[in-house]
């Protein structure tokens, strides 16, 4: 879900994914076709939608400002909430400095703080989890996003910075790439 800025905003989209009447008291939003899909084998599985519709989902919300940054502990607190995903040039637009991502530039210490809130968020989920005997938090809170330039994979992916996903290219990049390749092509 992109652009999430509050709690609030977490919870519907968390509610949005969710069947009723398994989630919080028949909050849950989303319609139901679990007799055709493959998860259920195609209807075959009766057990898939009492047992397993609502705990088979990963849901992923895109943190995308410095006021959602700021956010971060208590949307990655939301029940259902599996993974925050980081936003680099929406959060350097939302901080007026559009693409500056220099080693020691305001936008990447900013999204350090994002991914020091996420951990911290993580070990929070992880720890509630130990103590407790229902399933709210099993799994913690991922952290993924974009990369950004100059930012290298390997320390991304250290147990230091923590990162679990990245996506490292977008279709409109890749896209380019491959129209000026042809176009680099034709004029030989």
């Amino acid at each position: 879900f992109p652009m999430i800025e509050t709690a609030e905003q977490a919870e519907k989209a968390v509610a949005s994914t969710r069947y009723p009447p398994h989630y919080r008291e028949n909050s849950g939003i989303r319609g139901c076709a679990h007799p055709f899909v493959r998860a259920s084998s195609y209807g075959s599985d009766e057990d898939y939608f009492p047992l397993h519709s609502n705990q088979d989902l990963l849901t992923i919300l895109q943190v995308e400002s410095e006021a959602a940054i700021e956010n971060i502990p208590e949307i990655g607190m939301v029940e259902g909430v599996d993974a925050i995903f980081l936003g680099p040039f929406d959060i350097s637009c939302s901080v007026n400095q559009v693409g500056e991502f220099g080693a020691t530039s305001d936008v990447m210490q900013l999204i350090r703080h994002a991914e020091r809130l996420v951990r911290e968020t993580d070990d929070r989920k992880r720890d509630l989890a130990s103590q407790s005997t229902r399933k709210e938090y099993p799994n913690g809170l991922i952290l993924g996003g974009f990369r950004p330039p100059l930012r290298s994979l390997q320390e991304m992916f250290s147990t230091e910075v923590g990162y679990q996903f990245i996506c490292g290219s977008v279709d409109l990049g890749l896209l380019r790439k491959a129209a000026y390749s042809d176009l680099a092509e034709s004029q030989q």
